[in-house]
């Protein structure tokens, strides 16, 4: 499996929608609408935090943000992936805006390749299929009179 597909089975299966640093077990649990559906993790380093600090209670204060610090992480990278689909997403709704409908087929596939400087190559490869399968037809450039 790739990379990126493994990392989704994760979030799906343990991450959840996000993770919470429980202090009093010093674990990290994913989360699924505010419910632990997943151990993730055990805040370790006991012998080296104790060795850092002042005593017992600052010991177990460095633990704790210790704990919080990596969930914040982790929420913050789930965050960053939420972001960038929604982004995604807006970006081909303004597309779509940016595309009169009431025009040929043709004239849609014109206004695609104007707007490549945009967007990669790929990219506008995509959207022509898309929209070529979602106008159902095909292009004849006989009937279309080129």
């Amino acid at each position: 499996m790739s990379k990126e597909s493994n990392i989704e089975l994760l979030k799906k299966n343990i991450l959840g929608e996000s993770v919470r640093y429980d202090e009093h077990g010093q674990q990290i649990w994913g989360q699924i609408g505010g419910e632990n559906i997943q151990h993730v993790a055990d805040i370790r380093g006991w012998g080296r935090i104790q060795n850092i600090a002042k005593d017992a209670t600052h010991a177990a204060e460095l633990q704790d943000e210790l704990g919080s610090f990596i969930s914040e992480a982790i929420n913050f990278h789930l965050n960053q992936e939420t972001i960038k689909k929604e982004n995604a997403i807006k970006a081909k709704a303004d597309l779509i805006r940016e595309i009169d409908t009431n025009i040929t087929l043709r004239e849609q596939i014109k206004q695609i390749i104007d707007l490549a400087d945009l967007r990669s190559i790929r990219k506008v490869n995509d959207d022509m299929k898309e929209l070529m399968n979602k106008n159902k037809k095909l292009i004849n450039p006989e009937e279309d009179g080129c």
